[in-house]
């Protein structure tokens, strides 16, 4: 199950961590682990009207992230202002998808 937690570092500084768990297709099963660190300066972020969207892997809106996945997958984080809304497409190969809306 996907986690997200706020982690204190220091004094001043926060570090976001989302630790997901996807099942992988049997011909990937015993491929070795991987880690990946993604910095928040380095995602693609889409504008829309009272809304940012933060693309952390998969899609959205045409903007594409840069992880390595086995499993094709959606994560994104929507900032929504008051009474805004936001679209969030899936293509028919991204069955898990993670959004987080604050």
């Amino acid at each position: 199950m996907p986690r997200m937690q706020m982690v204190s570092a220091c004094a001043d500084c926060k570090v976001r961590l989302l630790q997901p768990w996807l099942t992988l297709p049997k011909n990937k099963r015993w491929t070795a682990p991987d880690f990946q660190a993604i910095n928040v300066n380095a995602v693609p972020v889409r504008h829309e009207l009272g809304a940012e969207i933060q693309v952390y892997s998969g899609s959205s809106g045409g903007l594409h992230s840069g992880t390595r996945n086995h499993v094709p997958v959606i994560m994104v984080e929507i900032n929504l202002e008051p009474h805004a809304s936001a679209e969030q497409e899936s293509e028919p190969d991204e069955e898990q998808c993670f959004v987080a809306v604050e």
